[in-house]
């Protein structure tokens, strides 16, 4: 896989991360909701693997293109060894106007199979140290699976999926009592999610020096990053 030394490409209030750096995410990172001096640090909390499998071999993938790479969208494509290709994007909850949705636990991905090597299966896993409730969630057509279990992509297939934290501090607690129910609701409104962050998108101020706005979309990152709940 092609390194990518970017930093934070993906985030909100609550969960960053870098992509495809080693591992699909890298270096996840959780601001808990908490204001005591000890206990309120932006924490590491692990990184999420992606595995593909084909008649029970595990076939190799790489990030073989950068579409979009700058704060808060990362999209690419990513090949497989068998001939997979998927058109790839992933981004966290940001809303205008929304603080719940700035403040959601969580992380979202899709993969659209444009090139079909064969029927293959694609599973995460989100692995880290530390005690957090860590959760993944997949859903395609036949509905939403945990990470135990894998989804089955052809050509022409849509996955999408979320990953985060289940923490019990968090505003998000009031509407969901365990992760897997939080979870859950974050794939099912993937679309929703979507607009909301080109919206976000929109609101950035766009200037005619590319540079100057790579600059804004970055430190962006860090003022969203830094709100607490």
């Amino acid at each position: 896989m092609k390194k990518q030394n970017r930093g934070y490409v993906i985030g909100n209030s609550v969960i960053a991360s870098e992509v495809g750096t080693g591992h699909l995410f890298e270096n996840v990172r959780y601001n808990p909701p908490c204001f005591e001096m000890d206990k309120n640090q932006i924490t590491p909390v692990g990184y999420v693997d992606m595995k593909i499998m084909q008649n029970g071999r595990e076939i190799p993938w790489e990030i073989s293109e950068i579409i979009e790479n700058t704060y808060p969208l990362y999209r690419a494509k990513i090949t497989a060894d068998n001939g997979t290709e998927f058109d790839f994007e992933a981004f966290a909850p940001i809303t205008p106007a929304s603080s719940r949705d700035m403040f959601m636990p969580a992380a979202l991905m899709s993969f659209y199979a444009t090139c079909g090597g064969g029927e293959i299966s694609v599973s995460l896993s989100f692995k880290g140290e530390g005690d957090f409730d860590r959760y993944v969630r997949i859903e395609d057509a036949f509905g939403t699976t945990e990470t135990a279990k894998t989804v089955c992509v052809n050509k022409g297939t849509k996955v999408t999926a979320a990953f985060g934290i289940y923490d019990k501090r968090s505003l998000w607690t009031n509407l969901f009592e365990k992760a897997a129910d939080l979870s859950e609701y974050a794939v099912k409104e993937y679309g929703t999610y979507k607009d909301g962050i080109e919206k976000f998108i929109s609101k950035i101020p766009v200037f005619g020096d590319e540079k100057i706005n790579e600059y804004v979309r970055w430190y962006t990152q860090a003022a969203v990053m830094l709100t607490k709940a």
